[in-house]
């Protein structure tokens, strides 16, 4: 059997604001239908995709999504400009990159990750 992990599905109160965070990240949102109803596919996927598992604690009981972005200063700046969204953590740099988190408009904890160039 080749059994892999392929994806997530992420569920949205009020899809056009939480399609529109995502995109204020730089991600691309397309519609499209494959046998159920029209959804929305988030692009681009990566080739570095991981799936990484930690116990649950009292900050973070939810799952989280990962994404990397160009500039954490940039995203932070976007995202309180249009979504008046700021960070639910401090920053955190290590050797390879820095992250933070926020949480998109259904409340899921976003790690925003800018790599070290």
């Amino acid at each position: 059997m080749n059994t892999r992990l392929i994806g997530f599905v992420l569920r949205a109160s009020v899809k056009h604001e939480t399609i529109l965070f995502y995109e204020t990240l730089g991600l691309g949102a397309r519609e499209h239908q494959h046998g159920g109803p029209l959804h929305v596919e988030l692009t681009p996927v990566s080739e570095d995709f991981v799936v990484e598992m930690y116990q649950a604690s009292r900050a973070f009981v939810k799952d989280a999504l990962m994404i990397a972005v160009d500039s954490l200063s940039d995203t932070l700046l976007r995202l309180y400009e249009i979504h008046n969204i700021r960070p639910t953590t401090e920053r955190v740099d290590t050797k390879d990159m820095s992250f933070l988190y926020v949480q998109d408009p259904d409340g899921r904890a976003v790690m925003l990750v800018e790599y070290v160039k």
